[in-house]
């Protein structure tokens, strides 16, 4: 008897996981267990699955002295595990209601009734958190589908009447009951585990398909929403990568790029997109109604739309464009969310490099706009001076200082070749040496040892080799300037040096405070200029004595992009 006992049980939970195997790859139970259909809805039709099962399990039950001898605590314990309370308690009750109405006034149906609403489905229901926060293992479960069998073979004992014919059951179904139904509760449950390890294998695939995607994307999401060329290969990397028919890019005024929706230049946003950039939610549109105006697209395919947003507002849209089939929806918000998120950070930060480089330029032209007005009166007093003495020599100079205010007033992306710079300085020096004629000499050293058309920031040597005939001469009055250049690595290093009695420590002091008065401001800017291009470590490097002082400028790696590229 027992033989046939443990074989026939053994059938019905084979019966039971081939069941939940075949149920687990519908999309209805797939969501329900995913917590996708939320709400009390999505509680009941748990309840009610999960309850077909119970009483499936009657159906398929052994007679046994006037018992069934079942399945049933498979699906009520599965219910409450998986489901939660409502579910598990829902599918308790028709279950158990099932076994009474199935043999009213029988021996044992108040006890299996009983045993399986009050036993089972509140055993279930208690250990439903300990269970989704995976710290009930297999074991665990064994013991849990045992103690709930041990249960119902309690409530047999307690109201089944008479008394000795239910020890005489209890002695022949209890080992077969207890010990197969406290594993098929392992197997039944392993049943929808895949589910689970889909959803987590399908986000991390998607998740990592978005990291890609947007690392892809970032070269040509630095201007932006707005250079049009950028947006068209970014455009096309998505659909590329992540394998949709279609994707397109909008502000709020305009579609500003798409490939596959068939949008024309300048098109204003569909009224899915306009909601999706006022409530600031994903939105999805399957259907005509959901859209009108994408109702050819929304015949064959799926339109899923996501927010761009900075600084907390939406200012603009993602769509993609997806084949009608059946596919985890949730998976796809959550991709199209998540390149959405990632973009916005890269827009945020293409906004905060717009503000820098308006900074830079803004400075670059404030420099413009202060050379030292000293220097042209002194210019102009010399070249006066010739007028009278050496026209030619006064008509050379003021060629050279048209040459050197032109320059100086250039408009350019604030990046020019180093040989540009030094021409810049040589005009220069040409004007001051008709000025100081023997006093001041210059010499430059390591130019062909440099790369002349590498880019550095314009009117950078000028001011400091000003400074230095400037504040350079030594007691006799003398000014001694000297350029070096030198390669170090990919970059070059520029040193200039005097002769003068070095910087006061008040005025190196005030340089790294940023607080030079306003007749130091060149030296200030280049300063200020250098660390805001190329980083906090390389701005002016000074050594001063009383000897006279080098002043370092350093180009890395790398050639100037200028101000606004």
């Amino acid at each position: 008897m027992a033989d046939t006992l443990f074989l026939s049980m053994m059938f019905n939970v084979g019966f039971l996981v081939m069941i939940a195997s075949l149920m687990s790859r519908t999309a209805l139970v797939k969501n329900l267990l995913l917590g996708r259909s939320s709400g009390m809805g999505g509680q009941l039709l748990l309840a009610l699955f999960f309850g077909m099962i119970s009483v499936l399990s009657t159906y398929i039950g052994i007679g046994v002295n006037g018992a069934i001898v079942n399945t049933r605590a498979i699906g009520v314990l599965a219910a409450g595990l998986m489901g939660g309370p409502v579910a598990g308690m829902g599918a308790a009750c028709i279950g158990g209601l099932h076994r009474w109405l199935f043999d009213i006034g029988g021996f044992t149906s108040v006890a299996c009734a009983c045993s399986t609403i009050l036993g089972e489905g509140v055993l279930g229901c208690v250990f439903h958190r300990r269970f989704q926060s995976g710290r009930l293992k297999g074991w665990q479960l064994v013991l849990l589908g045992a103690v709930a069998e041990i249960g119902q073979m309690a409530f047999i004992l307690l109201l089944a009447r008479p008394f000795w014919q239910a020890v005489a059951l209890v002695r022949v179904i209890a080992l077969p009951m207890i010990v197969m139904n406290s594993c098929g509760i392992v197997a039944f449950i392993g049943a929808f585990q895949h589910i689970f390890i889909e959803e987590n294998s399908l986000v991390d695939s998607r998740i990592r398909q978005a990291m890609h995607i947007a690392e892809q994307c970032l070269p040509y999401l630095r201007k932006g929403l707005y250079s049009k060329a950028d947006l068209d290969r970014a455009v096309e990397i998505i659909r590329s990568g992540a394998h949709c028919d279609g994707v397109a890019v909008c502000d709020r005024q305009q579609m500003l790029s798409s490939s596959g929706f068939g949008f024309g230049e300048h098109t204003a946003p569909p009224s899915l997109l306009r909601e999706v950039m006022d409530g600031g939610e994903t939105r999805v549109a399957i259907q005509t109604e959901d859209c009108p105006e994408l109702a050819a697209l929304l015949e064959r395919h799926i339109v899923i739309a996501a927010p761009l947003t900075r600084q907390g507002s939406a200012i603009g849209c993602l769509v993609l464009l997806e084949p009608h089939r059946w596919l985890p929806l949730e998976a796809e918000r959550g991709f199209i969310e998540g390149l959405a998120m990632l973009f916005s950070t890269q827009l945020e930060l293409s906004q905060v490099e717009y503000q820098k480089s308006l900074l830079q330029k803004a400075e670059f032209q404030r420099l413009q706009s202060q050379v030292n007005p000293h220097f042209l009166f002194n210019s102009l007093n010399t070249i006066s001076y010739f007028c009278r003495e050496n026209p030619e020599r006064a008509r050379e100079l003021l060629l050279l200082l048209g040459q050197y205010y032109r320059y100086s007033t250039d408009e350019n992306d604030g990046f020019v070749p180093l040989g540009r710079e030094l021409k810049q300085v040589e005009t220069y020096l040409k004007l001051e040496k008709a000025r100081f004629e023997d006093r001041i000499s210059v010499s430059f050293r390591g130019i062909e040892t440099v790369d002349l058309e590498r880019r550095v920031p314009s009117l950078i040597l000028q001011p400091i080799v000003e400074n230095a005939i400037k504040h350079g001469a030594d007691e006799r009055g003398l000014r001694w300037v000297s350029v070096t250049f030198s390669p170090e690595g990919q970059g070059i290093v520029v040193r200039v040096e005097d002769r003068g009695q070095g910087f006061p420590q008040e005025v190196l002091t005030a340089l790294d405070e940023g607080s030079l008065p306003g007749n130091k401001v060149g030296l200030q800017n280049v300063h200020r200029r250098l660390k805001s291009i190329y980083g906090e470590e390389n701005g002016l490097k000074i050594t001063s004595g009383a000897a006279g002082s080098t002043v370092t400028i350093c180009f890395p790696d790398g050639t100037g992009k200028g101000l606004l590229a």
